[in-house]
């Protein structure tokens, strides 16, 4: 049963659930409904977060998609020089003592990261750069080689996985 409250200008529904009258807005079980079946048809794209996925892939913000060339190269410069710096910072984050017992559990448990944050970061922003390189040479921008550029960083992290 439906009635309009002259008040609200809203249309209310009357539910009776075992004999006891609930009154609920139109409008707020049309958001529900909306809401729900949004998410029912929607959930092959709660897979496209921003960010490191699980198979080790990167999925570039929209922003970087409208990047210029100019402006690419210079990101892509920038997270190359942050991934020549993190096996410095892993090795002395490996070396220095864990703080907590979470974190030496960590180290004991964890698989190719060695519970080193540095090694997460290394892994995320070489995902990143690889999207990068991928996305300019689709716009075909000027290429680098970034195997080349981070072999040395490559062998020094692959180094500290395997202690």
């Amino acid at each position: 049963m439906a009635f309009r409250t002259p008040h609200l200008a809203v249309s209310i529904l009357s539910i009776t659930v075992r004999q006891r009258a609930y009154v609920k807005s139109v409008s707020k079980i049309g958001q529900t409904a909306f809401v729900l079946g949004a998410l029912a048809f929607g959930g092959g794209c709660a897979s496209a977060i921003v960010g490191l996925q699980t198979d080790g892939t990167y999925i570039l913000e929209k922003t970087e998609h409208t990047q210029s060339c100019d402006a690419m190269s210079r990101s892509f410069a920038e997270r190359v020089q942050i991934l020549k710096l993190l096996p410095d910072r892993a090795k002395a984050e490996r070396e220095e003592a864990p703080q907590t017992a979470a974190s030496m559990i960590s180290r004991w448990m964890s698989g190719g990261n060695k519970g080193v944050a540095a090694i997460e970061q290394y892994d995320r922003e070489r995902a990143h750069a690889h999207a990068l390189q991928r996305l300019m040479h689709e716009k075909k921008c000027p290429q680098v080689d970034l195997d080349r550029e981070l072999a040395e960083a490559d062998a020094q992290v692959a180094a500290i996985r395997s202690k």
